[in-house]
C-alpha cells in the first residue's frame, strides 16, 4: 500500500488511483501559468491583453483537465451489463435500459420475453418520474420465472413468457 502526502491529507493509491495523475497536472498548470506570470513586465500593452487572455484560457483548460480526470476517477461501482439468459444468477442486479414509452408493460431481458404483474390496473403503466422513452435502472431475476426492475425509487415487477419470440404488443 502507497501513501501519497498531499500536504492536508494522504491518500491510499489503491483506493483513489486518480489522486496521483490529478497531483501531476495540478503541478503542470501551476508551472504554466507561472512560466506566463515571469513574461508580464516585458510586455506591451497589446501583448499584455494577449498575454491575459492566453492566461484566463490556460486557468480555464487547467481547471477542465482536472475537473476531468477528477470526475472520471469517482463515482460507485455499476452493476453488470446484461447478461446472456444462461449466465443470469437468481438475485443478481444487471444494468438495464427499460423501453417506457408504451407504459413499460413488457421487457426483452437476457434474451427472454418477460410481462408486467399487474397488482392494481389504475396503476399500469410507468410510474411517475420515469424517463420516456427509456429508463435507465437495473433489472434482477428474483426466481426462475419472475424479476424486477428498479429505478428511481421505483420497483416494477414482471413474469416470464416462456417460449415467448416477440412482444405482445408494438407501440410506436
Amino acid at each position: 500500500m502507497v501513501l501519497l502526502h498531499t500536504g492536508r491529507r494522504q491518500y491510499d493509491e489503491q483506493r483513489a488511483p486518480p489522486v496521483r495523475l490529478l497531483l501531476s497536472m495540478r503541478i503542470r498548470c501551476a508551472q504554466v501559468l507561472s512560466d506566463l506570470r515571469r513574461l508580464r513586465p516585458l510586455l506591451t500593452w497589446t501583448d499584455y491583453v494577449r498575454y491575459m487572455t492566453v492566461r484566463l484560457i490556460a486557468k480555464w483548460l487547467c481547471a477542465a483537465v482536472l475537473l476531468t480526470v477528477g470526475v472520471s476517477g469517482c463515482g460507485a461501482q455499476s452493476p453488470p451489463p446484461e447478461p446472456a439468459p444462461d449466465q443470469v444468477k437468481i438475485g443478481t442486479a444487471y444494468e438495464y435500459q427499460m423501453y417506457t414509452h408504451c407504459g413499460a408493460d413488457e421487457a426483452l431481458f437476457a434474451g427472454q420475453y418477460w410481462e408486467a404483474v399487474r397488482a392494481d390496473p389504475q396503476h399500469e403503466g410507468s410510474p411517475f418520474g420515469w424517463a420516456d422513452p427509456y429508463q435507465k435502472g437495473t433489472m434482477k431475476r428474483v426466481s426462475e420465472n419472475s424479476a424486477a426492475f428498479e429505478a428511481k425509487g421505483h420497483e416494477k415487477r414482471y413474469q416470464l413468457r416462456p417460449g415467448a419470440t416477440s412482444f405482445l404488443q408494438i407501440c410506436d
